[in-house]
């Protein structure tokens, strides 16, 4: 993100504050795109499509590898609760003594 600021804001539309370029990147790689801010240049659009493309693309492998993590935590906890769990159970039932009812 840092490459497309300067890239936009001194390369390609100069006249962008470093602020609008900020504004503009975060915008256009969420694809959220409210199109108060556009590339004057052809260079500048050119840039922006592929940043728009490659910003989809990491955005969506971050997202991926976040809720990766996510769900083996969420996994790891309910491993530990259950075991947990089946701690308790079995001692209540050890320290009863062995003094079952018997099924007859």
């Amino acid at each position: 993100m840092g490459l497309s600021v300067v890239a936009f804001s001194l390369i390609l539309d100069t006249q962008w504050t470093l602020i609008d370029s900020m504004y503009f990147a975060l915008v256009t790689c969420t694809t959220i795109g409210y199109g108060d801010l556009v590339p004057e240049t052809m260079a500048g659009r050119v840039f922006t499509i592929v940043y728009a493309l490659t910003g989809v693309c990491f955005l969506g492998i971050a997202l991926g590898i976040l809720g990766n993590h996510l769900v083996e935590t969420q996994e790891a906890a309910v491993e530990q609760t259950s075991m947990v769990a089946k701690k308790r159970l079995l001692s209540l039932f050890s320290s009863a003594g062995g003094t079952y009812p018997k099924n007859n």
